[in-house]
């Protein structure tokens, strides 16, 4: 019989006293592998014993509790490596629109479940994909439906919103044409609506965190907008989440993290490592939405000091993430993170096939 192994280090501070542990026997390691007995403290995979069919099993510390797994696979947690945690959590409060087919659908939804409130708070909606539906959102549609009560329905990439004439005009743009944004002007409108109090966001993250543990996540990336290393930093003073969390740096926000000297992988608040410093979020032309962004959208501008911002990360700390590429081949590949630097990239709908070798040679 194999001895205990030590696989990974001990949190500092955690407590790995027998009545905290947690031992798991007759659990399987991965699909078809073998049968262990593993110890569970202070967060971490502390002791696994393998059976060699010569002398049985370790037993336990007294009053360490014991789940026997029957032959079950421990599988690695699942990570979510781009998660808007605010707008996830909300959204599990929110109109659920993702099985929609049409814009006629959507406002059919808005008219049955959205009249029960008269204090003109705004009704949020969630998950269309409008590149798919034979007919096009409009204001008017909502305004058939609800008049009165301001409506803002987020796209299921969050990269457009469909607004009424009630909800333009409450964040200032009732002149809109359509009530459809996209990109930035999106991202302008939402920042503008009224938000829920921190408290109760907050509260609904928790939650979702817990949901998400429940079903085997143990870390994200959170890309929300706004200032996540502060959020972040909060939360975990009041409650460590129940799952790890890497809050990303977005580039309106990467002087001050300069300035702080974060680097992705620094520990955030307090809970031994659970929140830490994540990557810096990149926008370029383009969106994840089935419908092609206008061509005319242009990349934001560099922040303060004339550098880009992939570069000025590379001098300072954050690893970077470029996401959203314009539609149709590039003739580039997005450019990777500096050299000796981490990053990484998604949303690459359609290249050439000589566009990724390319990026590859360029980030070696």
């Amino acid at each position: 019989m194999a001895d205990f192994v030590s696989t990974r280090r001990r949190l500092p501070g955690g407590d790995l006293s027998p009545a905290t542990a947690l031992t798991l026997d007759r659990v399987r390691l991965g699909a078809g592998g073998p049968l262990v007995r593993l110890r569970v403290a202070g967060g971490r995979v502390t002791h696994v014993v393998v059976e060699e069919g010569t002398g049985g099993w370790a037993r336990p510390a007294g009053g360490e509790r014991v789940l026997d797994l029957e032959g079950r696979v421990l599988l690695p947690g699942l990570w979510d490596a781009h998660v808007h945690m605010a707008e996830w959590a909300s959204a599990r409060h929110r109109l659920d629109l993702s099985g929609t087919g049409s814009a006629r659908a959507v406002a059919d939804i808005v008219r049955a479940r959205g009249g029960g409130a008269s204090d003109g708070t705004v009704l949020f909606g969630y998950g269309f994909r409008d590149g798919l539906w034979p007919d096009a959102p409009h204001k008017r549609l909502l305004d058939a439906a609800l008049p009165d009560r301001p409506v803002a329905l987020v796209s299921a990439d969050l990269h457009a919103a469909w607004l009424n004439s009630a909800c333009l005009a409450l964040v200032g743009r009732g002149d809109h044409p359509s009530g459809l944004v996209r990109e930035h002007e999106c991202h302008e409108v939402l920042s503008a609506l009224p938000a829920a109090p921190a408290e109760v966001v907050d509260g609904w993250i928790a939650d979702a965190c817990e949901a998400a543990a429940a079903r085997g996540v143990t870390g994200v990336i959170d890309f929300q907008y706004g200032d996540a290393v502060e959020d972040w930093e909060r939360r975990s003073a009041e409650s460590p989440p129940a799952v790890r969390v890497a809050a990303a740096v977005y580039p309106s926000r990467l002087d001050a993290a300069v300035e702080r000297g974060l680097r992705t992988g620094a520990e955030l608040g307090v809970g031994g490592g659970l929140v830490r410093v994540g990557p810096l979020k990149l926008f370029t032309d383009g969106s994840l939405a089935p419908a092609p962004p206008p061509r005319r959208a242009r990349r934001p501008p560099t922040p303060s000091g004339g550098l880009l911002p992939s570069a000025r990360a590379g001098r300072h700390g954050p690893d970077c993430r470029p996401a959203a590429p314009p539609p149709g081949p590039p003739r580039r590949a997005v450019p990777p993170s500096p050299p000796g630097r981490r990053g990484g990239g998604w949303a690459v709908r359609t290249a050439t096939p000589d566009a990724l070798p390319r990026a590859a040679r360029r980030a070696r």
